[in-house]
């Protein structure tokens, strides 16, 4: 049996502008061609590697969840203070919702478009946000522990809480809400954050 043409291109590179168009205009919105020229690989080059445009899609989610856990994790499990590293990431977060090449998130973005009839993305998205919730989880205890939050606290449910708010946020941004809007949620998830010390 002979062995298929090498990939004449990097894999991960190609991944990561797959996922920036998905990011950008969506799954139905973005073509096989439009992905090709972007990636900078032929379309059979992405059939072989990739399997079709829903197996790139999944892929693609995964890397950027990949990246997101990493950021996060730099962020929330810094050493020093866990509230200070929350404030920190709560700011990065409402930062982000005023940049110019704001794009709300890969994975809410999909959930929105998507999630609701497709199984295997749905599956996906939320095997990723578990991962996205125990980071955010594991802040909060490593709070407890320093003796910045009661002991008593929920923080799996805080967490939830936490990271729901933030795609919410991302969604309110993307259907036009206001920057006095956006900080209204971010001051109120610090005001709901202080109960707890």
């Amino acid at each position: 049996m002979t062995r298929g043409r090498p990939q004449e291109f990097d894999r991960e590179t190609a991944l990561g502008k797959a996922m920036d168009l998905f990011w950008s205009q969506g799954y139905e919105a973005t073509g096989i061609q439009a992905l090709t020229e972007h990636m900078g690989i032929s379309r059979q080059s992405l059939y072989n590697t990739f399997g079709d445009k829903h197996g790139l899609l999944k892929e693609a989610i995964g890397h950027y969840n990949l990246q997101l856990c990493n950021y996060w994790k730099e962020i929330l499990l810094s050493p020093g203070s866990s509230l200070k590293n929350m404030d920190h990431f709560l700011e990065v977060m409402e930062t982000y919702t005023q940049t110019k090449d704001f794009r709300g998130c890969l994975m809410a973005n999909t959930a929105l478009e998507m999630g609701h009839r497709d199984p295997a993305i749905q599956k996906l998205l939320k095997k990723g946000g578990a991962k996205l919730d125990k980071i955010i989880e594991d802040a909060l205890n490593n709070a407890v522990q320093n003796g910045e939050l009661k002991n008593s606290v929920d923080t799996c449910s805080i967490a939830r809480f936490i990271i729901n708010n933030i795609r919410g946020v991302m969604v309110t941004r993307k259907g036009g809400g206001s920057k006095v809007e956006i900080g209204d949620i971010f001051n109120s998830l610090r005001i709901y954050l202080r109960q707890f010390q």
